[in-house]
């Protein structure tokens, strides 16, 4: 260490988390900086918990603070956002909140129409990674916003059930054919045998007796497909 400890070395403090340069009074009365938005937001989210109280804030309070910020950078800045979200969720490790932060990103788009940016699919899909996670992003927003679920928040994976398969049976992903009258009676003929008046009755191609044959016409065989076999 004191190899680098010399007195030419310049120390050069730079930090992402900014102020705006207003002064402040803390909770307790001392002089504070005010942090803009995306700093204020950073050191919330890798701390919140959420719908914890903390010794200088209620759980309510620090939870309506954590949405306001990302409703309103996700409008103002959602290239920034969405990549902290994705981070928070990934190597931050912060389950709850960037589940959190993701409804609160589509719901202030949506509110706003706004069409820049990433898309609220890829941000919902970039918090992601449990199986359980998207049953638990469906129940705050029910709990948050009611039972209408708009289309990028309900499609919370990647391969979506939408009816075309059977869950729970079918592995596969391939489309269910509709049920007609050609799939499931039509002329599914076995190879025609061949009658004799002497020996056994034979396939078609194999050797015979030579006396007159008959061939039996081809009668209609309901078809055994698996509901998930492509048509």
């Amino acid at each position: 260490m004191a190899r680098f400890n010399t007195r030419t070395a310049k120390a050069q403090p730079k930090s992402a988390v900014a102020s705006t340069g207003r002064v402040l009074r803390t909770h307790e009365g001392g002089r504070g900086q005010e942090r803009d938005p995306r700093s204020e937001l950073f050191l919330l989210a890798v701390a919140d918990f959420v719908s914890q109280d903390t010794f200088y804030e209620k759980a309510e309070d620090r939870d309506d603070r954590f949405a306001r910020l990302v409703r309103d950078l996700a409008v103002a800045d959602p290239q920034w956002t969405a990549g902290l979200l994705g981070w928070l969720r990934g190597e931050g490790n912060m389950r709850t909140a960037s589940l959190v932060g993701a409804a609160e990103y589509v719901h202030a788009r949506l509110a706003a129409g706004a069409t820049d940016g990433p898309s609220n699919r890829q941000v919902v899909a970039s918090v992601l990674q449990r199986p359980d996670e998207p049953g638990e992003l469906l129940a705050y927003w029910t709990s948050a916003y009611g039972r209408a679920v708009p289309k990028p928040s309900s499609a919370v994976s990647p391969t979506p059930y939408d009816g075309s398969t059977t869950p729970g049976r079918c592995s596969s992903t391939t489309p269910r054919p509709r049920a007609t009258a050609s799939a499931t009676s039509s002329t599914w003929c076995t190879p025609p045998r061949t009658r004799t008046s002497r020996g056994r009755a034979t396939s078609s191609g194999t050797r015979s007796t030579g006396a007159t044959t008959r061939t039996p016409p081809c009668r209609p065989r309901r078809s055994r497909r698996s509901p998930c076999t492509a048509s």
